[in-house]
């Protein structure tokens, strides 16, 4: 018997859980206590590994030639999530901030 191995699927869900985390890690508190840091970066470093694990699974799924529409979401979701991230300051310096 042969196992069908869903990378797919499972870098997808590993790239959104990731994106969550990473969300929920600068929204908890705008001065955090010394306890509050530690969940930041238990959250930041859980987010950063869900989305190395990502791509790591995508890259595996594209090498064993998996068929499916899922095939390179994974990798995708994780770096258009960090273009937009790395984009934020690039964009604020060429139009400036919002002033009112």
């Amino acid at each position: 018997m042969t196992s069908k191995k869903k990378y797919g699927v499972l870098s997808t869900i590993l790239s959104i859980v990731g994106i969550l985390l990473f969300i929920i890690s600068y929204s908890i508190s705008k001065n955090p206590t010394s306890g509050e840091k530690v969940i930041i970066g238990i959250f930041f470093f859980s987010a950063i590994a869900c989305m190395i694990t990502s791509i790591v699974l995508g890259i595996v799924e594209a090498k064993s030639k998996e068929k499916g529409f899922l095939k390179y979401t994974g990798i995708l979701l994780v770096l258009v999530f960090v273009l937009g991230v790395a984009l934020q300051p690039i964009l604020m310096a060429l139009f400036g901030i919002g002033e009112p």
